[in-house]
């Protein structure tokens, strides 16, 4: 563990462990989503200024979790030119490993035309990556195009701190070390912080909204999927991910 990560899991022994009713409370399957580019020198302020008004989630033993990724799309990359043209609404599927936990969820991610996201999931055998018959029943429902089309498209993996708001509808999500794998070679983002607040109903006077104002984040639409995918050189580096790839690369070198 390097002198950083121990710095942060110090910080994080200043919350409270949340426990599985605060997590109910907060599943937020249907929410509004911000989200915020935070330097990594600011990490440590940011988590410490919460720690009164959060609880954290820990996965197993672990405070930081690992998670990992596997995305799938059309031959065309469907997913990721809809969300390059702000289309509404639009899809993203998933296969998510909770590594720590030994579980694994298929997943779809609808962004709908009020700017509301809903997620649906059903559970499957950890690390199983093969989308099923009855996978596509699952998917038909809120998808646009032939469930059969999808493929395997790219991996993203990065470490997750996930916090609970003690007084509001709201759960945020702090990732690092951010990477992805693509046509079997792996890839390191830039080193900055994404914090991502999920909140039932989109109120910016909440703790963690004003501490990232106050530590100079940036608002950001960020998708680990678009981002990576445009950084990979598979697909052109659509203008719309350009200014989340520059300030990325920005604040990672300041």
């Amino acid at each position: 563990m390097t002198a950083s990560e121990q710095q942060v899991t110090e910080t994080l022994l200043g919350f409270a462990k949340a426990d599985a009713s605060q997590l109910g409370d907060r599943a937020l399957l249907r929410r509004y989503d911000s989200k915020f580019l935070l330097r990594h020198d600011a990490l440590l302020p940011f988590l410490a200024s919460l720690s009164a008004d959060y609880s954290l989630l820990f996965a197993g033993q672990s405070s930081i979790a690992s998670y990992r990724t596997v995305y799938y799309d059309t031959p065309e990359r469907t997913s990721y030119h809809d969300h390059a043209r702000g289309r509404r609404p639009r899809t993203k599927v998933r296969i998510r490993h909770y590594v720590e936990r030994s579980l694994s969820y298929l997943e779809i991610k609808t962004k709908s035309n009020h700017e509301q996201t809903q997620k649906a999931r059903r559970k499957r055998t950890f690390n199983d990556e093969t989308l099923t018959t009855d996978d596509h029943r699952f998917l038909a429902p809120h998808l646009r195009l032939d469930p059969g089309a999808l493929s395997h498209s790219l991996v993203t993996d990065f470490r997750r701190i996930t916090l609970l708001s003690l007084a509001h509808d709201e759960r945020m999500t702090v990732d690092l070390d951010m990477s992805f794998q693509h046509q079997g070679k792996h890839h390191a983002l830039p080193p900055a912080v994404l914090v991502e607040i999920k909140q039932g109903r989109f109120d910016r006077s909440t703790c963690a909204m004003t501490s990232l104002h106050k530590h100079r984040a940036h608002s950001v639409d960020f998708s680990k999927y678009c981002v990576s995918l445009a950084l990979s050189g598979d697909v052109g580096r659509t203008h719309a991910f350009r200014p989340s790839i520059r300030l990325l690369e920005r604040i990672s070198n300041a």
